[in-house]
């Protein structure tokens, strides 16, 4: 019953590192982006999204090589 119960536990502490996936990226490059703090607009930047959070926003930014690219170039993102 201990060994059983080990095993159980063991498996249970491993599950995050067994069934996490690596998180897929995106990133929309030469857009413009209206920040709501300091009501002013970036104007073309890189944004880049991994999972369904906004990671990073500036100039030239890079992704993994199995990223999703979006061409913004014209487009205005007001992240939400």
């Amino acid at each position: 019953m201990k060994r059983i119960t080990l095993v159980i536990a063991f498996l249970l502490l491993l599950n995050p590192v067994l069934w996490s996936q690596e998180k897929t990226q995106v990133i929309i490059k030469n857009v413009n982006v209206f920040d709501g703090e300091n009501e002013k607009l970036q104007v073309g930047v890189d944004v880049l999204v991994e999972g369904n959070l906004i990671k990073e926003i500036g100039k030239n930014l890079t992704a993994k090589d199995s990223a999703t690219v979006i061409d913004g170039n014209g487009k205005t993102l007001i992240p939400g």
